[in-house]
């Protein structure tokens, strides 16, 4: 696992331990706990080599997301996000596409860059579990990581079922290093 993400946290630890600062030290440590975040996730869905996925949600977890999804080998990974800063960043992450949802069709862009629907979905926001299920290919992992506690929506099991999908929740990492 160390060696997939090496170069996303040998930076934070080398930050960590060459920092003379205290308050410096306490971000370090956030940050690497930060990175962590995106890892478990990651790892939760088990992503294979090739597979397409929509991170909902280019903030700074998300932008994490796409690194961490680029490491393991993922294919095309298209970003959906509505603020402009954002989304340059997740062009220069090295997304495939970002679609701003308020001027696009997202789930139309998504069925023509992928034919079938995405492999992965991950909601970074919080609110957007129809919207992944929308854009998810049959089968697909659809991982929750965003937090609102005011979202609800209201879903057949019936499209769950019938889609296939596995829904994923995750909230902070376990376990993850050393491994």
């Amino acid at each position: 696992l160390l060696c997939v993400y090496s170069r996303y946290i040998s930076f934070m630890f080398v930050f960590f331990f060459s920092s003379r600062r205290r308050h410096t030290r306490y971000i370090s440590v956030t940050g690497v706990q930060t990175c962590a975040l995106p890892i478990y996730g990651v790892e939760k869905v088990k992503i294979q080599p090739g597979q397409s996925v929509l991170l909902i949600g280019a903030g700074p977890i998300g932008i994490l997301f796409l690194e961490m999804f680029k490491a393991k080998g993922a294919g095309k990974i298209l970003v959906s996000e509505p603020q402009e800063k954002r989304a340059e960043a997740a062009m220069k992450a090295g997304a495939a596409r970002v679609i701003n949802p308020l001027k696009e069709n997202l789930k139309n862009i998504v069925m023509e860059e992928t034919a079938r629907g995405c492999d992965v979905v991950v909601d970074a926001v919080g609110s957007r579990l129809i919207t992944a299920m929308d854009c998810a290919a049959k089968g697909a992992d659809i991982l929750l990581f965003g937090q609102d506690a005011n979202a609800r929506a209201t879903i057949a099991q019936d499209r769950i079922t019938r889609g296939e999908f596995n829904i994923i929740g995750t909230y902070v990492s376990r376990h993850n290093f050393p491994r």
